[in-house]
């Protein structure tokens, strides 16, 4: 999520977690809401749409390998390729699902 506020510069190869004091730091480091609003600049949607189709194919691929019985390619770790794809795919308001209840399905 700070990545589309565009906070972090970046996404990760999905392989470890993300630097979640890094994440805390920035949201509490600020006084207000409204200062926290001034360093964010929104990704566009093209950008969002481009990560949500790269971890859904991640996805995909995670799924795969283990129906397969295989681990993951490339170090992939399936959990942090499932959280990241809930969050794109609640951004973009995939089926206007709520983020607890954001479709999984490959």
């Amino acid at each position: 999520l700070i990545w589309a506020l565009g906070i972090v510069d970046t996404l990760d190869f999905p392989e470890d977690i993300c630097n979640c004091q890094y994440a805390i730091q920035v949201v509490s480091s600020c006084e207000s809401f409204e200062q926290f609003y001034g360093t964010t600049a929104m990704r566009n949607k093209e950008e969002i749409v481009d990560e949500a189709d790269k971890i859904y194919r991640l996805h995909w691929a995670c799924v795969n390998s283990r129906i397969q019985g295989q681990e993951a390619p490339a170090n992939i770790d399936e959990r942090i390729v499932t959280e990241r794809r809930r969050g794109l795919f609640w951004m973009l308001g995939h089926r206007d699902e709520e983020w607890d209840y954001i479709s999984m399905d490959t």
